[in-house]
């Protein structure tokens, strides 16, 4: 029954992506504190949609809340952004397009990458193992990756800082970035690891037990 969502669900990702360019500029002018509140407050709208309306729309709830959190995030980027930067007439010209295509064509690709390598191994979970058993793999990796979404965040901040510094200077930072990343990140994981049964058992019934390790 997914597919009547799927267009949906798609709406939400172009809307999503129509922040790109402006959250880029932001990130070039290391306004982070503005992608931070915008980034928080939809997640919080994403949470109370998808929530609030879940006895109502079932599994639709989750595509409102899709589509709330995509209008709130990238209106509120696009407010904070200077649009003279990004928003302004310019003539087509082929040149241009081959010169964007050629720079973007490997980062879609290394997009694809990351996509599939995150998510092949659930098509082969479900073949040999079922559905039940796919569900339960699906969200406990979602539960880990959490670390990753941390290091993503920390990277967002990085990239547009680092590119501000000389080479020697670059060369200096990378490796102390690096150490301090560890010692956010892997305590983090093993805390997880840690807790991971204490967690399941609190929060959700006994059909979740497998969900832990």
């Amino acid at each position: 029954g997914m597919a009547q969502y799927v267009p949906w669900l798609a709406l939400g990702t172009v809307l999503l992506h129509a922040s790109r360019i402006p959250e880029a500029t932001l990130y070039r002018a290391l306004s982070f504190r503005a992608l931070a509140v915008a980034r928080s407050i939809g997640e919080v709208v994403y949470t109370v949609v998808s929530v609030g309306l879940a006895p109502f729309l079932r599994g639709g709830a989750i595509v409102a809340g899709n589509l709330a959190r995509a209008a709130t995030f990238t209106g509120m980027i696009v407010a904070r952004s200077d649009r003279s930067e990004w928003l302004r007439r310019a003539a087509l010209r082929g040149s241009t397009a081959r010169e964007m295509l050629r720079f973007g064509f490997p980062l879609s690709a290394k997009s694809l990458a990351d996509s599939f390598a995150v998510s092949w191994d659930k098509l082969l979970i479900s073949r040999f193992f079922g559905a039940h058993s796919m569900g339960h793999y699906s969200l406990a990796y979602n539960l880990a990756d959490v670390t990753a979404q941390v290091a993503e965040y920390i990277g967002d901040v990085l990239q547009p800082s680092l590119s501000r510094l000389d080479v020697e200077r670059q060369r200096l930072a990378l490796p102390r970035v690096s150490a301090l990343m560890a010692l956010v990140l892997f305590p983090l994981i093993a805390g997880i690891a840690v807790v991971a049964p204490v967690v399941t058992t609190a929060l959700l019934d006994s059909r979740w037990v497998g969900l832990a390790p």
